[in-house]
C-alpha cells in the first residue's frame, strides 16, 4: 500500500515538474523591488493590457529569442546625470553593461565652471556616478532595467550610462549633449549604441539646431529617443529641444487615466507613453520613489526600440536605426489620445515588438548635407584649422528612403572664380561675377571625408540621381591663408621621425630630414629656403642634411620673403669613432688579447719549467 501511494506521489511529482517546464511563457513570475513587486497592478499600472501588454509582449518575444546572441547585446545609451551602479535594481536585474565584469560607462560632462571643467576622454569609462539630489539619470535607467529583466532579455539588452551632467537643476550643456553622440558615433565599432535616450527638453533652440548634422549622423544607426518636456506648452508656440529635430524619436507623456499628463509638452511630437506615477529608483542603494513626466515616458520607448533593434539584428534584416525609430512611432497609430484640437498617438509597445517592419520605402524627394564640424555653408575658415572634415548627407523624407539608396551619392568639388562684369561698351563696372570652374569628384557614399588645403572659394556638393531626376545640396566655404606675422613666433625648424625638439646630435654618417612645424596654415606654394651656419642650403618644403664631419650646425629658414624663422634647431655631429658599439668592439678585441697576452704567458712559463726538470 504504501509503495502504491509513493508511486502515486512520484508520478504526480514528476508531471508537476513537466507541467511547470513547460508553462507558456506569459505566465507572469512577479519580481520583488523594495515594497513592492510587479504583480501589483495598481503600482505597475503600465505593464498591463491597456499599456504597454507586457504579458502579449513577452508572447511575441518567446517565438524569436532563442535565436538572440547574448555575445553581441543590444546596447541602451542613457544619456543623464549618471547612474548608480550598486542599486539594488541593477544588481538585481543584471542589465548594465560590463566588461571583464565591471560597469562600464563614459563621462561626457562639460562644464563652464574653470573649477568643474572635465575634458571628455575615452579614459574616463565608469566616472559615472549619479550625485544629482534626485538621482534622475539613475530612476530613468531604472524603468529600462525593470522592464528588461521583465521580459527575460537581461542577457540581451544592456544599458550603457553616459554623464552629461551634474546639476540638480538638470541643466544639460549642450556641448555635453553633442559629446555623448560623438562618443556613440566614435564607438560604434566597439560599443554599438542602438538606442540614445536622452530624457532632457531645453528651448532655446539655437542650442541644438547647432548640432542637427551630428543627430541625423548618430540617428542613422541610433535610435534617439527624447523628452517633449513638461511645461505644457504646445510645440507651434514653444518648441521643445532636442526632441524637435530631425532624427529624434520625441515622446509627450500620458497618464493612469489614459489622458495627457497636465504638465506633458504636445503638438508636433511622435507618441505618448506612460507618464505619471511610474515606479523609480532612488539614491544609491535599495530605496525606490514614483516619477511623473516625459523623463519617465522615454524610458518606455528607449526600451521597446531596443527590443525591435534586438528582433531584427536576430532576424538579420540589416534595418537602420532611422528605420527602427519610423516604426516605433508609425506602430503608434491605432489608437490617439484627444487634447483639445490635438489628436496625440498613444504609444503602442505590442505593437511595435509584434508587428514586423514594413519594408515600403519612398522615392527621395530632397538631400541635405552636414558635416562633423558644425560649419554652416558659407564659412571662412584658415587652412590647417579643421583638419579632415567629414560630410554627410540624407536622402529625405527621413527614415522613408532605401537606405541602399545612400552608395549612389556623389560628392564633388566645384572651384568657384570671379570675373570682372563690362558693360556694353566694354568697360569694367567694378562688379565680379561668379562662374563655375574646375569640378573634382572627392567620393561616394552617405558620407565623404575631405580636408580644405588650397586658398579659393569650393562649393561641396551631395547628388543623387534616380536615372530621370537629380537631386543636389551644397556646402561653399572660403579657404584662406594664415599670415606668417600671426604664427611666426611659433613656426620651428624640426626634424621629421625624430624625438629631437630644439636640438639633438647625430653621427657623422648619419642624416635628418627637416620641415617647418606649427605651421601648416600657411601658403603652401611659397619656396621656404634652407640654411646650415647662415650659408644657403636648398629650398622645399623639406631639407635633408647628412654631415661628413664632426662639429655644430645650426639649422635654420626664411618663409617666402619674410624674416628668418627664429626657432631653430641645433645640431651636434660628433665623429663615428665615439659610436657606442664601436667602443664596444674594441673593448671586445682588447679582451680577447690581453687573454691571449695571458693564456701564452701562462703556456711559456710551463714549457720553461718542464725543461728544467
Amino acid at each position: 500500500m504504501k509503495r502504491s501511494i509513493i508511486s502515486v506521489l512520484t508520478i504526480a511529482l514528476v508531471l508537476a515538474i513537466l507541467v511547470t517546464a513547460f508553462l507558456p511563457s506569459s505566465v507572469a513570475v512577479a519580481t520583488q523591488y523594495g515594497s513592492k513587486d510587479t504583480s501589483d497592478s495598481d503600482t505597475f499600472w503600465y505593464l498591463g493590457a491597456n499599456h504597454l501588454n507586457v504579458g502579449a509582449m513577452k508572447e511575441s518575444i518567446s517565438k524569436w529569442v532563442a535565436g538572440a546572441d547574448k555575445a553581441n547585446p543590444v546596447v541602451i545609451g542613457v544619456i543623464d546625470t549618471g547612474l548608480n551602479h550598486t542599486h539594488e535594481v541593477f544588481q538585481k536585474t543584471g542589465t548594465l553593461y560590463k566588461v571583464d565584469g565591471k560597469v562600464q560607462g563614459y563621462n561626457a560632462f562639460v562644464a563652464s565652471s574653470e573649477s568643474d571643467v572635465k575634458n571628455p576622454t575615452e579614459s574616463q569609462l565608469a566616472e559615472v556616478a549619479d550625485t544629482t539630489t534626485n538621482t534622475h539619470g539613475t530612476a530613468v535607467a531604472s524603468i529600462i532595467a525593470m522592464l528588461i529583466y521583465e521580459v527575460g532579455l537581461q542577457d540581451y539588452i544592456k544599458i550603457y550610462p553616459i554623464m552629461a551632467s551634474r546639476d540638480d537643476t538638470l541643466a544639460f550643456p549642450d556641448a555635453s549633449v553633442a559629446e555623448a553622440l560623438n562618443f556613440i558615433v566614435r564607438t560604434r565599432d566597439s560599443i554599438g549604441i542602438d538606442v540614445a535616450n536622452i530624457a532632457i527638453c531645453g528651448y532655446n533652440s539655437s542650442h541644438y539646431t547647432q548640432h542637427q548634422g551630428l543627430f541625423l549622423t548618430t540617428s542613422s544607426n541610433t535610435v534617439i529617443v527624447s523628452a517633449a518636456g513638461n511645461d505644457g506648452y504646445a510645440s507651434a508656440t514653444k518648441a521643445g529641444y532636442p526632441a524637435s529635430l530631425d532624427g529624434v524619436l520625441s515622446v509627450m507623456g500620458y497618464g493612469k487615466n489614459g489622458a495627457k499628463t497636465q504638465n506633458s509638452n504636445f503638438g508636433n511630437y511622435d507618441v505618448t507613453a506612460p507618464a505619471d506615477d511610474i515606479y523609480a529608483a532612488k539614491g544609491a542603494t535599495d530605496s525606490y520613489t514614483t516619477i511623473d513626466g516625459t523623463s519617465a515616458a522615454t524610458a518606455f520607448v528607449s526600451f521597446v526600440s531596443a527590443v525591435v533593434a534586438l528582433r531584427e539584428q536576430t532576424a538579420g534584416s540589416g534595418v537602420n536605426g532611422t528605420i527602427i525609430a519610423r516604426h516605433v512611432a508609425t506602430s503608434s497609430t491605432k489608437n490617439h489620445i484627444n487634447y483639445g484640437n490635438y489628436t496625440l498617438p498613444k504609444f503602442e509597445g505590442y505593437d511595435a515588438v509584434n508587428n514586423p517592419i514594413s519594408e515600403t520605402y519612398l522615392e527621395p524627394t530632397g538631400i541635405t548635407v552636414n558635416n562633423d564640424k558644425n560649419l554652416s555653408s558659407g564659412a571662412v575658415i584658415y587652412r590647417g584649422q579643421n583638419g579632415a572634415i567629414t560630410f554627410s548627407a540624407d536622402l529625405t523624407p527621413y527614415g522613408n528612403v532605401n537606405p541602399a539608396l545612400e552608395s549612389q551619392i556623389v560628392w564633388t568639388r566645384t572651384e568657384i572664380l570671379t570675373k570682372p562684369i563690362v558693360d556694353q561698351d566694354g568697360k569694367e563696372t567694378g562688379e565680379v561675377e561668379e562662374y563655375n570652374g574646375q569640378t573634382t569628384e572627392i567620393g561616394r557614399g552617405k558620407t565623404v571625408s575631405y580636408t580644405p588645403d588650397v586658398k579659393g572659394t569650393y562649393v561641396i556638393k551631395a547628388s543623387y540621381s534616380n536615372g530621370e531626376t537629380v537631386i543636389e545640396q551644397g556646402f561653399r566655404y572660403t579657404l584662406k591663408y594664415v599670415a606668417y606675422d600671426t604664427v611666426a613666433g611659433i613656426v620651428q625648424v624640426t626634424p621629421i621621425e625624430s624625438n629631437f625638439d630644439k636640438e639633438g646630435t647625430i653621427f657623422v654618417g648619419e642624416g635628418l630630414s627637416f620641415v617647418l612645424s606649427n605651421g601648416e596654415g600657411l601658403d603652401p606654394f611659397v619656396e621656404t629656403k634652407w640654411y646650415v651656419n647662415g650659408q644657403y642650403a636648398g629650398a622645399g618644403k623639406t631639407f635633408s642634411f647628412a654631415p661628413s664631419k664632426g662639429g655644430e650646425y645650426v639649422i635654420t629658414a626664411q618663409y617666402g620673403d619674410y624674416r628668418m624663422v627664429e626657432n631653430v634647431f641645433t645640431l651636434t655631429v660628433k665623429s663615428a669613432f665615439f659610436r657606442t658599439e664601436i667602443w664596444a668592439s674594441v673593448t671586445g678585441v682588447g679582451a680577447l688579447l690581453v687573454a691571449g697576452a695571458v693564456v701564452t704567458a701562462v703556456l711559456v712559463s710551463k714549457k720553461k719549467r718542464a725543461q728544467k726538470a
